[in-house]
């Protein structure tokens, strides 16, 4: 479960700057980072901690969909359970 604290935090443990905006719809957290205007593209090291950062961020996504999906199917079955009668609430 990604919120924006989740997101500040995996930037620094992988050395990157804190994300000056992080918004998040549903499962998709978006990040927006102003670059400074003397900086030129980020180093090695930096594309590489951000690719881990959006790695690890679609694997939890993922993670989260299939649980979604799994609940949503769940429900569905206990409504038509119900529906037809074969379960009764007492």
């Amino acid at each position: 479960m990604t919120d924006i604290g989740d997101t500040i935090w995996r930037c620094r443990e992988h050395g990157l700057p804190d994300p000056e905006l992080a918004v998040r719809h549903g499962f998709e957290t978006t990040i927006w980072r102003m670059p400074k205007p003397e900086s030129g593209p980020p180093t090695f090291p930096e594309q590489t901690a951000i690719a881990e950062v959006l790695s690890d961020m679609d694997a939890e996504q993922a993670v989260l969909t299939r649980r979604r999906d799994k609940t949503r199917a769940l429900k569905q079955g206990m409504m038509q359970e119900l529906l037809t009668g074969r379960t009764r609430l007492v």
